[in-house]
């Protein structure tokens, strides 16, 4: 849901590939859980864990180092995000979940270019304002 609302995502997959590799003289696993391709061109792997205990393991930690080097080696981003970023604060994910559930309304040429037509010369508005701006 964040990356479908973030406008400096441009496309994003979850689980898309892993990268097996050799590490200590065993062989590893890593399945990305997301890939962004973001705005800036820039492509970052997301780890998603719930809290911060994973990273205590050293095995794990070991394997995401791995990872991170690759990642630097070839231009990539590793990010690693908690569930407390996902769903805090509240009022951002309920902002995002509102999106999401308005996510397969149709806009016709005619909203667009109204929409962008506020827009015009930087001006900033709250989707609220473009809402009634729709009339929506």
């Amino acid at each position: 849901m964040h990356c479908e609302v973030d406008t400096e995502v441009v496309d994003y997959r979850a689980q898309m590939f892993r990268l097996e590799f050799v590490l200590d003289g065993r062989k590893r696993t890593y399945i990305v859980d997301c890939v962004r391709l973001l705005a800036s061109g820039v492509i970052e792997l997301v780890e998603i864990k719930n809290d911060r205990r994973a990273l205590k393991d050293p095995d794990y930690s070991l394997k995401l180092d791995a990872v991170r080097t690759v990642c630097d080696r070839i231009g990539w981003r590793l990010r690693v995000i908690f569930k407390s970023t996902l769903f805090g604060p509240p009022h951002i994910y309920r902002n995002i979940s509102d999106v999401q559930s308005w996510r397969l309304t149709e806009y016709g040429k005619a909203d667009v270019f109204e929409v962008a037509r506020r827009l015009q010369g930087g001006v900033s508005l709250t989707l609220a304002e473009l809402a009634d701006a729709l009339d929506r």
